[in-house]
């Protein structure tokens, strides 16, 4: 007997397997008789642990793992839920791994056998490898060049360097310089790096200023008027320069240039 008094309910949490339940009753007459018999069947009560993970080997890729204690469950695959569906769990030993994974969050992750469902909800994060730090250097250390220039630009942290100029590919490949004689003015170079792990990672932006080019071209010249005389002249056509007074160089030194209108 585990329970005897007037309530006619009886509630239990700790059936075993077959074990039968019968009840004896007694009415007002003081009159006996016993019930036929109820047998239970119980099925054990699965469970998952995590024992560990592992990220993908590349980013984006889909290797990831999730390692899981396990009772109640014999050796072979099993369906498992989570919050964004169902895996599949291969179990061997006691040890289930699911495995063929992406970066994520893989929350509530729980299993069903004969109707019986694992009590802990299980969240793993899978992560990608860590990102390269992409790095972008100029051969021009101010930024600040001529048009016309040559200016080599070295990129680090990777083993494929995208280069782009205002935001478009220019040079895609393994080497890690650019080297460009037409850049104009505020002319953005970046890069975009590629590491082994194919993780990707986009350097910061070097803008450099493009100064025009100042042109002379000889138009004429005259002597001085009298011999001994300092009122010589040469005259210059020019481009790339405003209205104003200039020093220009010479294999003697220096003269002043005044520029009016070209």
């Amino acid at each position: 007997s585990v329970q005897n008094g007037a309530s006619a309910t009886f509630t239990t949490t700790t059936l075993a397997d077959a074990d039968e339940v019968s009840v004896v009753v007694t009415d007002g007459n003081s009159c006996v008789a016993t019930s036929s018999i109820i047998t239970t069947t119980v099925n054990v009560l699965p469970t998952l642990a995590l024992s560990g993970s592992t990220g993908p080997m590349s980013c984006g890729g889909s290797d990831g793992t999730i390692t899981l204690s396990t009772t109640g469950l014999s050796d072979g695959s099993y369906t498992v839920d989570y919050a964004g569906g169902t895996l599949t769990m291969a179990v061997l030993g006691n040890v289930g791994t699911i495995s063929g994974l992406a970066s994520g969050t893989y929350n509530d992750i729980t299993i069903t056998e004969t109707n019986c469902t694992s009590v802990a909800d299980i969240d793993v994060t899978l992560s990608d490898p860590t990102p390269p730090t992409a790095g972008i250097s100029s051969s021009d250390g101010d930024n600040i060049i001529c048009d016309g220039d040559s200016v080599t630009f070295t990129a680090t942290g990777g083993t494929n360097y995208d280069f782009l100029l205002n935001g478009v590919s220019v040079q895609n490949g393994a080497s890690a310089t650019f080297t460009t004689t037409t850049l104009a003015d505020a002319d953005e170079v970046s890069v975009v790096v590629t590491d082994g792990n194919s993780c990707v990672a986009t350097s910061s932006i070097i803008t450099t200023t493009v100064n025009v080019l100042p042109t002379l071209a000889l138009s004429g010249s005259t002597g001085p008027m009298s011999c001994g005389g300092s009122d010589g002249t040469i005259t210059l056509s020019t481009t790339g320069l405003s209205d104003g007074s200039y020093t220009v160089d010479y294999a003697g030194g220096t003269l002043t240039m005044a520029v009016l209108g070209n």
